[in-house]
């Protein structure tokens, strides 16, 4: 079978590394996001609370959490 020029093999290095890259970076920004969330959390009852804090916070909790998940079930 003959392949089309310009197109790397199925799982070549191109699809590997950009796939590597990839799931790191999506790894690295919902963890950032877990971690900025808490800190919301933390300074928003720090500083007495608010609702709008709670829930930014909650939702950028989430936000990692839900990151996190779809990365793992792909």
């Amino acid at each position: 079978m003959r392949r089309a020029v310009g197109f790397p093999p199925r799982g070549g290095k191109k699809r590997g590394g950009v796939s590597a890259l990839y799931r790191r970076s999506v790894f690295v920004f919902g963890i950032l996001a877990i971690v900025l969330g808490f800190g919301i959390l933390v300074r928003t009852a720090y500083d007495g609370g608010g609702t709008f804090g709670y829930a930014f916070g909650a939702l950028f909790v989430a936000l990692g959490a839900a990151r996190l998940y779809i990365l793992r079930k792909t």
